[in-house]
């Protein structure tokens, strides 16, 4: 067998899902305690060095706001303008949910409405759902197969 057969056939049989799967098994069953203790560790740590982190930021905008009050007053503009855009965004898509949700409770006691006034026609109470095409199929064929037997009880 040639270098050139033994790389690709050695490629097909690593990019196997079974393959795959065994490996990362077998380095779960090999290094599981690592790996978990490395990921408590690293939670510890990021908890410890998070306040410091916060108290750090907290300075920087301190002094920047010193060092340019209209330079942090135009950002925080900003953030108001885009909350404010934001706000009427979603009252917007609130009002038109609202007009919908209307919409539709009308077209349903409409259809409440009219399925009453047929009833007190006499014609019947007539279903909003549609009947299935394979429902129908097997009613036919259970009617098919009862109207021989009520003809021999004539």
């Amino acid at each position: 067998m040639s270098l050139r057969k033994w790389i690709i056939n050695s490629r097909r049989n690593d990019l196997t899902v079974d393959n795959i799967g065994s490996k990362r098994l077998g380095f779960l069953q090999q290094y599981g305690w690592f790996v978990v203790f490395g990921v408590a560790l690293a939670y510890f740590l990021k908890s410890k060095i998070q306040p410091h982190l916060d108290q750090r930021r907290q300075q920087t905008e301190s002094a920047a706001h010193h060092k340019g009050p209209d330079a942090f007053m135009a950002r925080e503009e900003a953030l108001q303008a885009a909350r404010a855009r934001m706000q009427a965004k979603h009252d917007e898509e609130v009002q038109m949910y609202a007009e919908k949700q209307k919409k539709e409770e009308e077209e349903r006691r409409k259809a409440k409405i009219d399925g009453f006034d047929r009833y007190q026609e006499g014609k019947g109470y007539r279903s909003p759902l549609k009947s299935n095409p394979v429902q129908k199929e097997l009613l036919s064929d259970l009617t098919s197969d009862i109207s021989p037997h009520y003809d021999s009880l004539k």
